[in-house]
């Protein structure tokens, strides 16, 4: 039989073969639907459109409908459906998503688009200003500011797009129980350096839509968030009219409150285009902050010149203040930025003011010391007038010993700030170098005061040991730090990299060597790779030095399941044995050898790793943590540069999931 004749045959035996309807119900249920959509309840009704909740059979989910009133003109068909095209152009996580868009059987055309859930901003602000608790408690101003963060995310993304909003307000902001963010009612919204036909733009600028009136002459929209350009039937809008929207959506998320008020809609005009917003204030009592005014008050430039040039320079001038930096458009002087400084670390500021207070205590109570010992030479002097040549020798060995006492003291607040600076858990591994040149000339400048000083031997030994200069060791008369000494002798005549540092592979056998034979093994063998990698500034070739680290804080590991390639900035790491990527013990700094590795993706597949910290400090862009045990992602923020998340179906709950794929992009396996 011919391959025609069998197709035929095949499809005329089809049609007298049904699946049974118990085994195929989605199937049957799908053949049955008339009518794809089924009304439940209307939700918001005013301007030229109606907004209901209906049920969508085919894809048995609630949805949110969009049609025009009936008594609307058909002329704003063409706008109200511009609005949902623009829309569904813009496919971002804080923007809302178009799922359908038609024309019903009456001739009216609608859209459909997701079901907003959660409060609006504008509800949110005005639950604030009535001093509700519950809201209060809910959306610190921390809060509103990272919501603001996130409309400014999905502006930024249109405007990539080459689309401006036109209609930005706290009533098109929805925010939802679980943080995310949508931005909301396109209407107005433009496409930029793109041909319009006149009678297009003769409609976008009707002076019904301009006044925010309908036909029913209702208002639609709330006065006073339009740029001054917006006025202007006339003016050449872009990117920048968002952005004073921006500034005047933050005024209100600071006061509480639109930035202007007028008792007609002209009046809120007329001070718009003047730039004559209201003084901002609050009625909560706490003060405002004054780098987000001086934000505000750039946004609202009259002179859109004189704006921000775009939507990402506010969101990071925003990002600043949240992270203690001077905004750009404060100009912080120099004390502000010590403040700031100061307030970013505030751990090292009483440190250091501790320390200053106890080396300030020591010049005093020698100083005292002296003084009171001149005084009594003095009196000694006085009593002996007869003897003018005893008086001069007393003056002498006074002055003398004060000259001493102060060298003194400058040498004990070196040798303070230099145990200081050499316990630190972060000053070693960001300036190595530095740290331990710093502490070698301490030690020495110490053992010249006083050679039997244990403590400065133990110093000047280690720094040695951890900037390789073995021969320098085997030469000290000291016997202290036995197992430096002795590994000192046995790689004094190791190869050498031309930069004077040992190989790559010698240094792997000297951190395993460091392994269980000296107390804090993994601190020393850490600091030894630290200083290695400053002035070494190669990352590729450091895998086999970070093998020998991570089986010093994983004894049961074998070494095997570990597959670098610096080339394509990867490691898998794929074996039982790993419990941990950086030491728990309390006196290891918390640095993670993972990180002197040029990596951008990870892989922590089948290890035994429980906690998602193990990976922090890491600049990886990619994780997989799919067949793992870990199941909390709580502190997964501070992966900052994390853009990719691969987990296993099961792994974690869906609130979790869907929280996070509001910054990370999550991948199910």
């Amino acid at each position: 039989m011919s391959n025609n004749n069998q197709d035929f045959a095949r499809k005329f035996s089809d049609l007298f073969h049904e699946e049974p309807a118990e085994n195929t119900p989605i199937y049957a249920e799908l053949q049955d639907i008339e009518s794809r959509y089924r009304f439940v309840e209307t939700v918001a009704t005013g301007g030229m459109k109606k907004i209901t909740k209906v049920f969508d059979q085919s894809t048995s989910r609630h949805v949110a409908m969009a049609e025009l009133l009936p008594d609307i003109d058909t002329s704003f068909n063409e706008l109200f459906l511009k609005e949902a095209r623009l829309t569904a152009m813009l496919e971002h996580p804080n923007i809302i998503s178009i799922h359908d868009i038609g024309v019903n059987e009456k001739g009216l055309p609608f859209f459909t688009m997701d079901l907003k859930e959660g409060n609006s901003l504008q509800d949110i602000l005005r639950r604030l200003s009535q001093s509700d608790k519950h809201y209060e408690n809910t959306y610190p101003l921390h809060e509103l500011l990272l919501i603001f963060i996130k409309i400014c995310d999905a502006i930024s993304f249109a405007h990539s797009r080459g689309i401006i909003h036109l209609d930005l307000k706290p009533a098109n902001i929805q925010v939802g129980r679980f943080g995310e963010v949508l931005v909301c009612d396109w209407g107005l919204g433009k496409t930029l350096n793109q041909h319009e036909t006149q009678d297009f733009e003769e409609l976008l600028l009707n002076t019904d839509l301009l006044n925010h009136v309908t036909q029913r002459n209702e208002i639609i929209g709330t006065p006073g968030y339009m740029a001054p350009e917006q006025t202007e039937t006339k003016s050449l809008l872009d990117e920048k009219a968002d952005v004073f929207a921006l500034g005047c959506m933050l005024y209100s998320i600071l006061c509480l409150k639109p930035p202007f008020s007028g008792s007609t809609f002209e009046d809120i005009l007329k001070k718009t285009r003047q730039g004559d917003f209201l003084e901002p204030s609050n009625n909560l009592g706490r003060p405002l902050p004054q780098s987000l005014l001086a934000v505000i008050k750039r946004c609202m430039k009259v002179n859109k010149d004189e704006r921000y040039n775009s939507v990402a320079q506010v969101k990071l001038d925003i990002q600043k203040y949240l992270s203690g930096f001077s905004t750009e458009a404060e100009e912080a002087s120099l004390l502000k930025e010590l403040r700031l400084l100061i307030k970013r670390n505030k751990a090292a500021s009483v440190t250091s003011f501790s320390a200053l207070l106890i080396i300030f205590a020591l010049c005093f109570y020698f100083i005292n010391a002296l003084q009171e010992q001149v005084k009594v030479a003095q009196i000694e002097t006085l009593r002996a007038e007869e003897s003018a040549h005893n008086l001069e020798q007393e003056k002498n060995k006074s002055d003398q010993l004060l000259q001493e006492s102060k060298e003194l003291v400058n040498r004990l607040m070196n040798s303070f700030l230099s145990e200081s600076e050499l316990t630190s858990k972060t000053f070693i591994y960001e300036y190595p170098r530095q740290s331990l040149n710093k502490t070698l000339t301490n030690a020495k400048e110490l053992l010249k005061i006083d050679p039997k000083n244990i403590a400065a031997r133990h110093h000047l030994i280690l720094s040695l040991f951890l900037m390789q200069r073995f021969k320098e060791i085997n030469e000290l008369p000291y016997k202290e730090s036995k197992t430096l000494r002795d590994l000192s002798k046995k790689y004094v005549d190791a190869t050498r990299a031309p930069i004077g540092l040992l190989k790559i592979e010698s240094l792997a056998k000297l951190i395993a060597d460091l392994r269980n034979n000296i107390r804090y093994d993994y601190p020393v063998a850490l600091r030894l790779l630290a200083y290695d990698s400053s002035v070494r500034g190669n990352p590729n070739y450091y895998d086999q030095v970070v093998i020998e680290l991570l089986k010093m804080i994983n004894p049961k590991w074998d070494a095997k399941g570990f597959n670098y390639s610096y080339r394509e900035q990867s490691l898998i790491i794929n074996s039982q044995g790993i419990e941990f990527l950086k030491s728990p013990e309390y006196y290891a700094s918390g640095k993670n050898p993972l990180s002197f590795l040029n990596l951008s993706t990870l892989k922590i597949s089948k290890t035994s790793i429980q906690d998602i910290t193990e990976v922090e400090g890491l600049k990886i862009s990619t994780l997989d943590i799919s067949n793992s045990g870990i199941s909390q992602l709580d502190k997964i923020y501070k992966v900052k540069s994390l853009k990719k998340l691969i987990i296993h179906r099961g792994q974690l709950p869906s609130k979790q999931i869907n929280k996070l794929k509001t910054s990370i992009y999550i991948e199910v396996l």
